[in-house]
């Protein structure tokens, strides 16, 4: 009878880690921001998050737990994420597939594996991260050059009007100016 309730406490607590799963996976799929391409992709890994959450039971107790890292890193690049026009080659969707074939192909699902691709992952975001700001501080220093020209352009234009008013110059200094 002591076997039994073990039995009945073990399973109730295996299927409140299960549900607890899935509602996470309720919240990343209504998620508005992240496209469904990349839902579909994440929703893949349900299986493997219970599996490993029924494994380490400190995984809802673990904010750094690799599994959750890395759900964590996936969610976060790819809010706002849009396809790109040759998608031969979007590398962020391409890495995620990487991420979720190598999970679902992994013979030992453990914290091991989902470290070492949150890690993985993780670099990469950094990296792109970076490439992104040195590509938006370009615009924007190409921005300020531009209007600083236009502006020299007008003072200059601005000037040689009030000095030359309405006075008949030739054309050849006309074209100098």
């Amino acid at each position: 009878l002591r076997g039994d309730t073990q039995a009945k406490a073990l399973d109730q607590e295996n299927e409140d880690v299960i549900n607890l799963v899935e509602m996470l996976f309720e919240l990343i799929l209504d998620d508005n921001y992240l496209p469904s391409t990349i839902q579909a992709l994440i929703s893949r890994l349900q299986i493997p998050i219970v599996k490993i959450a029924l494994k380490d039971k400190d995984f809802f107790n673990r904010p750094n737990h690799p599994a959750r890292k890395l759900l964590n890193e996936l969610t976060r690049a790819s809010v706002g994420w849009s396809s790109a026009q040759d998608s031969s080659r979007d590398d962020l969707l391409e890495r995620i597939y990487d991420i979720v074939q190598q999970i679902l192909s992994a013979e030992n699902i453990d914290a091991h594996l989902f470290e070492s691709l949150y890690e993985e992952f993780h670099h990469y975001v950094e990296k792109e991260g970076k490439r992104v700001r040195m590509a938006e501080r370009r615009t924007r220093e190409y921005e300020v050059g531009v209007a600083k020209v236009k502006f020299v352009k007008d003072l200059v234009a601005n000037s040689l009007s009030q000095c030359i008013g309405d006075k008949a110059i030739p054309q050849v200094v006309h074209e100098l100016l």
